[in-house]
């Protein structure tokens, strides 16, 4: 066989071998389109992803969208009372508040209303400030602070770093005490930086005072406060009332001085927080008598048998820091209760008896009295109440038979007489050796079996002492 016979036995095969060709060359362009097209595919939604990582990364580090995230948590905390999501934040203005009260003060306003309109107040290369208003009303500056490290693409990184000037502190507080005391604010002691004046009171002030403890005085000047709690406590610790000026502490406030004042028996003690006062002349403002009557009835015997009349003292004592613990003792020694008037501050002691003397003042008061009565109606001698009687006094001359100051002709003629409703009152203790008493009741004079008459009897008697013996020295005839 000739190759010319092969070629025409096999020419029918020539067209498929070049669709094969063909088809192998489609083939290579097909694989090369599609993996040049996944590629170009790839690449794309790589740099898209690349570029909304990239938006992503600086939308999440502009200070704008920092802070009103945090603004968005800063309500849900106000409105749930999370103090401590801000507890790290807070930068208390001033040296006596606390951040609790900071972030209340801060909260009342944030969960009043929403949204919280945000201003930029100034910015520089290391922090952000911005002002944070609820409607008109501005509550606080919060401070975003650059980070010393960048985003994944290279943006600055800002955090939130502190809330600070927060509004509400603008109350202040301007208050004098004394040197010796020490200011607590919020239960925080005041140091001395805070003085703006020193003083002393005045020398005539000063000598109404238990001791000049307390004549210097300090002023302190305190801002930048919510609602201040003040405390002034002394050099014991003891707590002091303070006094305001038209009660607004802003304007001025001080220790609530006590001056006290006492009327008390010329002859009785008085001490004030156990300091004698009676013994000095320094607290003494003036005297007066105890009983108009006594002082004109019994003057004539001043000379002779009183050396001296019995008055009533007044002392005042000034600057006390607390209500005064006071005691009052009568002549004897014993306590007395004062009666206290608080809107004048005013211990008043007036002449008054032992309750274990009463008796015996009591008793003589109306041995006396009877025995007088019935001497009147001649039921008894002169020699039955001499022996009560002092030489030289007015009731001895009226009563002495022999000066016939007394006609008891009147009632001589009785068959029997009683003594009705007898009532002691008054009694008055004026010295260990002096005192009166008020004696009131009923003479009833029999006449006859028939006729009998009621005589009303009230007398008030002065007493004194003498060597140890009580007498009369002198008496009055009450008309009520």
């Amino acid at each position: 066989m000739n190759n010319n016979s092969y070629k025409r036995r096999n020419s029918h095969l020539k067209p498929i071998r070049d669709i094969k060709k063909q088809r192998k060359k489609s083939n290579k362009f097909r694989l090369i389109y599609s993996v040049i097209t996944l590629s170009s595919i790839a690449v794309i939604f790589i740099a898209l992803l690349t570029f909304n990582s990239f938006l992503l990364d600086y939308e999440k580090t502009r200070p704008e969208n920092i802070l009103n995230n945090f603004i968005d948590q800063l309500y849900k905390a106000s409105v749930t009372d999370n103090y401590s999501f801000i507890d790290k934040y807070i930068v208390i203005p001033g040296s006596f508040e606390s951040g609790e009260a900071c972030t209340k003060s801060l909260y009342d306003k944030i969960k009043t209303d929403l949204p919280v309109a945000v201003k930029e107040l100034t910015s520089g290369q290391n922090k952000s400030e911005y002002k944070l208003y609820v409607k008109e009303d501005y509550i606080a500056t919060v401070v975003l602070k650059l980070e010393d490290k960048k985003s994944a693409f290279g943006f600055d990184i800002y955090n939130i770093n502190s809330i600070e000037d927060i509004s509400g502190f603008n109350k202040a507080v301007t208050i004098t005490i004394p040197s010796e005391c020490k200011l607590f604010i919020n239960g925080i002691a005041v140091s001395s930086e805070y003085i703006k004046n020193t003083f002393k009171l005045s020398q005539e002030d000063c000598s109404f005072a238990l001791s000049d403890k307390y004549s210097t005085m300090n002023t302190y000047y305190v801002d930048k406060l919510i609602d201040p709690v003040i405390a002034v406590k002394d050099e014991n610790g003891k707590s002091l009332d303070l006094v305001y000026d038209n009660n607004k502490p802003e304007l001025g406030s001080t220790v609530n001085f006590q001056n006290v004042s006492f009327i008390v028996p010329y002859n009785y003690s008085v001490s004030v927080n156990g300091v004698r006062i009676d013994n000095e002349d320094r607290f003494y403002t003036k005297d007066s008598n105890a009983d108009e009557t006594l002082t004109a009835s019994l003057s004539k015997y001043k000379s002779s048998y009183l050396p001296l009349l019995p008055y009533y003292k007044y002392y005042t004592v000034k600057y006390l820091t607390n209500e005064p613990d006071v005691k009052i003792c009568s002549y004897d020694g014993s306590e007395v209760k004062a009666e206290y008037n608080s809107q004048k501050k005013l211990y008043t002691v007036k002449y008054g008896i032992a309750e274990s003397r009463k008796t015996e003042y009591s008793n003589f008061i109306k041995d006396f009295s009877l025995l007088y009565s019935k001497y009147i109606t001649t039921d008894a001698a002169y020699s039955d109440i001499s022996g009560y009687l002092l030489k030289g006094t007015d009731i001895e001359y009226i009563l002495n038979p022999k000066n016939e100051q007394i006609q008891p002709e009147f009632y001589t003629k009785h068959i029997g007489y009683e003594f009705k409703d007898i009532e002691i009152s008054e009694l008055t203790e004026y010295s260990t050796d002096f005192y009166s008493g008020r004696i009131k009741y009923n003479q009833l004079i029999k006449k006859t079996e028939y006729d009998t008459r009621s005589f009303p009897c009230n007398f008030t008697y002065y007493v004194i002492r003498i060597n140890g013996k009580w007498f009369i020295l002198d008496y009055m005839i009450n008309i009520s």
